[in-house]
């Protein structure tokens, strides 16, 4: 397993998730770090931007991530840490995050 993806295992999953999050998914340039941005770019043909209304060129026309399985850490922290809650109500299905694990996590997958 790579590193980013043993990282990525520390976040908490969220089954529950209805997928209604797309509003909340806005630009996240330079918020991953080169290892993130070349599994995006393996994916995509560039990285995500932020559209003129604000949110995620990585949005496919249906509101879903077209790179979900290869999305950032800031992005999977969503709805997983106690400062980043799902407005919906989808919670994970181990406990929340600490702040401080979420700024770690987010810290290390930026540095890998």
């Amino acid at each position: 397993m790579s590193g980013l993806n043993l990282l990525y295992a520390q976040v908490p999953s969220i089954s529950s998730c209805t997928g209604r999050c797309a509003a909340s998914c806005g630009p996240i340039n330079g918020i991953y770090g080169d290892a993130e941005a070349e599994r995006i770019l393996r994916r995509m043909r560039g990285l995500p931007e932020a559209r003129e209304d604000g949110s995620c060129s990585m949005l496919n026309v249906f509101g879903r991530c077209d790179i979900y399985e290869d999305r950032p850490m800031i992005c999977r922290l969503w709805g997983a840490t106690v400062k980043m809650p799902c407005v919906f109500g989808c919670e994970p299905d181990e406990p929340m995050l600490s702040a401080d694990e979420g700024r770690e996590l987010l810290a290390a997958a930026m540095s890998s």
